[in-house]
């Protein structure tokens, strides 16, 4: 955070932008992984099981979306099929 202050500073940022930025980095580095090879240790785990892990590490931010709030409410097993852009069928 010290070189990011420093980084503002010397390029005179109204402190309103200064405290915007330091919000997102803040919220950047509070989701990071602590996990390096993440993608890698995701790329190896099966389709199924890598969608329950994705779906219950983002789930947070699924139950804000109704879009995607079906998605935690159904059977991870029963397909979801998209019929156009708009229309979302679950198929049974």
């Amino acid at each position: 955070m010290e070189t990011l202050n420093q980084y503002m500073t010397e390029r005179s940022l109204p402190r309103s932008l200064q405290v915007s930025i330091r919000k997102h980095y803040r919220y950047f580095w509070s989701r990071r992984t602590v996990f390096e090879h993440e993608e890698e240790i995701l790329s190896n785990l099966s389709t199924p099981l890598r969608a329950d892990l994705l779906r219950f590490m983002y789930r947070d931010v699924i139950r804000r979306i109704p879009l995607f709030e079906v998605l935690l409410c159904r059977d991870p097993a029963s397909p979801i099929r998209y019929t156009s852009c708009v229309d979302l069928m679950l198929t049974s």
